[in-house]
């Protein structure tokens, strides 16, 4: 009488379902990784803001327009930088703090920082850098405003 279950056939049976559930977990994780290149969060860029001149100290509004087809909580690092040259100047973050993105598709949002009080005369602009995971895996996004220029001048203030 033959067995039905001969052990070679047992041996590749395990070892092809091992593969599988290994090959199943791991493929997506790697896609995500190294393939994915899907932006599941966006901002149309430049970033506009209210004014072309500001004083140090004063409130800039920056106006974004965004989609997000994730709902999920993220870091967002926003940070001046100083225009000089072929260089750039990185000041202090404007806000450093976790966030919660929902689904939106072109929705609108008027973010108010508050300007360094140190800020010299110059182009600067604004950057956002915001982290998020899609399946435990970390995603990144940045986006930046239109220049904008710092006059401390105290003729202006007349």
């Amino acid at each position: 009488m033959k067995h039905w279950l001969h052990p070679a056939r047992f041996l590749y049976t395990v070892a092809f379902t091992t593969l599988f559930i290994i090959f199943g977990f791991y493929a997506p994780k790697v896609w995500l990784t190294y393939f994915d290149k899907t932006d599941y969060y966006s901002v149309e860029q430049p970033v506009p803001v209210d004014k072309e001149v500001y004083k140090p100290c004063e409130n800039i509004i920056a106006t974004i327009v965004r989609t997000s087809f994730i709902v999920d909580s993220a870091h967002s690092t926003v940070q001046v930088y100083l225009i000089n040259g072929s260089t750039l100047n990185k000041y202090s973050p404007l806000f450093d703090d976790n966030i919660i993105i929902e689904k939106s598709n072109a929705r609108i949002f008027h973010l108010t920082y508050k300007l360094p009080c140190d800020l010299k005369n110059g182009k600067y602009f604004i950057q956002a850098l915001i982290t998020y995971h899609i399946n435990g895996i970390p995603k990144t996004y940045i986006w930046a405003t239109n220049a904008f220029t710092i006059n401390n001048t105290e003729e202006d203030q007349l």
